[in-house]
């Protein structure tokens, strides 16, 4: 009997998935027609009817983009009004609460690969999350691979791991400063960065980071007046090992400086207080901050205000 009852629930199983299936494609349909004619709607004449379908539109979300985005090009020009406003408001709420959720975090927990993410999304509404942690993924991967499969590089000696490190984001993915366009938004996109290879200095101190957080290595962030620097943190090298710091300079050719160098390229660098580590939350803060720069600097005023709206909220 128990055999019979569990033939009828595998005969009948397929029959169950396919019904689920077909609900899930006719939920889609629905959605897909509903806003279809919402956006029909926003080209009404009565004003009722379009602030209606704007504020389904926007209670709805990413999931009308796709369609909001070609109508935006070849609406009318109420429509394209209006569907680039509930894109923009849809995109900066979704930005807004994300950065809320980080700035409520203790400095430990805070993600900062994710607030790297959310800053990109000013930049570019498009920018997905999973390629850039993709990317990272296999930086680490080919720090791993030059070392060696018999290298544990959280316990080899601190001088080999950062020759690899160097060698990896400089020789092999060119990463490089920003000299000749600064102020462009672009070079404090995480996402750009890693696509057209240059950068300001905290985004390629912290690509590096992220890279060394997968490899278990203590590279460290440090501010410094102007500049941003990244560090091997000697007092947690691997026993055996001298506990002195390995100061890099990303935006400077990726050079190893001495407190000495450090001076030559920053005057103001003050040697007696050495070079402490950001938290987490000063990252962040650095970073909107310098994006609301690039965007003042290159008469994005609309985009400075907002950006520094976000940045309050750290």
């Amino acid at each position: 009997m128990r055999r019979l009852h569990l033939r009828m629930v595998l005969w009948g199983l397929p029959l169950l998935l396919a019904s689920v299936f077909c609900l899930a494609s006719a939920d889609e349909k629905d959605v897909d027609a509903r806003v279809r004619q919402w956006i029909t709607d926003l080209g009404h004449r009565r004003f009722v009817i379009r602030q209606t379908a704007y504020e389904h539109l926007v209670k709805l979300g990413k999931p009308a983009f796709p369609q909001l985005e070609q109508i935006a090009k070849t609406g009318t020009p109420e429509q394209r009004y209006r569907a680039r406003e509930i894109i923009r408001f849809v995109h900066w709420r979704t930005l807004h609460s994300g950065l809320v959720a980080l700035s409520r975090q203790k400095d430990e927990q805070l993600d900062l690969e994710e607030g790297m993410w959310l800053i990109s999304l000013i930049v570019d509404p498009q920018v997905q999350r999973e390629p850039l942690q993709r990317q990272l993924d296999q930086m680490a991967k080919d720090v791993r691979a030059r070392l060696g499969k018999q290298v544990d590089p959280a316990r080899a000696e601190p001088e080999v791991v950062i020759d690899a490190l160097v060698a990896v984001l400089k020789d092999k993915y060119q990463l490089a400063g920003a000299h000749s366009n600064y102020d462009h938004p672009d070079n404090s996109s995480l996402d750009r960065v890693l696509s057209k290879k240059k950068g300001l200095p905290i985004v390629l101190s912290h690509i590096a980071v992220s890279v060394a957080n997968r490899l278990k290595l203590p590279i460290v962030g440090c501010p410094l007046p102007g500049r941003y620097m990244i560090k091997y943190d000697g007092a947690r090298a691997p026993d055996g090992f001298p506990k002195d710091d390995i100061i890099i300079d990303p935006f400077g050719d990726w050079k190893i400086l001495t407190q000495e160098g450090i001076l030559e390229v920053i005057p103001r660098f003050d040697p007696e207080s050495g070079l402490v580590p950001s938290s987490r939350h000063e990252v962040i803060s650095r970073m909107l901050r310098n994006l609301a720069a690039d965007f003042e600097a290159t008469g994005q005023q609309e985009k400075a205000a907002e950006t520094m709206k976000l940045l309050l909220l750290f």
